[in-house]
């Protein structure tokens, strides 16, 4: 189920050119963290999409969707969904 509350999202994938941008700056941070003896958390490595707010009613047939609840759903009879992300289809 979803509520009022639900967010709806769809993974873009980053233009190349600005994607490989930020690997670069990635790089030197990391490198630059490593040479101080510290790490960068895992949250700083670039993703090679962007997520752009989407509504229910965007949603198809077929989309391949990751979903997040608040609670544990391994056992649950049903849940609600405090967010939806549609996977955007890669060109071949």
């Amino acid at each position: 189920m979803t509520d009022a509350a639900t967010i709806f999202e769809r993974d873009m994938p980053k233009d190349q050119n600005a994607f490989q941008s930020e690997l670069s700056a990635f790089s030197e941070k990391l490198q630059a963290s490593r040479a101080e003896g510290s790490s960068l958390p895992s949250s700083a490595y670039p993703a090679p999409f962007t997520l752009e707010g989407i509504s229910l009613s965007d949603l198809r047939v077929g989309d391949i969707v990751m979903v997040t609840a608040a609670e544990n759903i391994l056992t649950a009879d049903s849940f609600t969904a405090t967010k939806v992300v549609v996977e955007s289809a890669l060109s071949p």
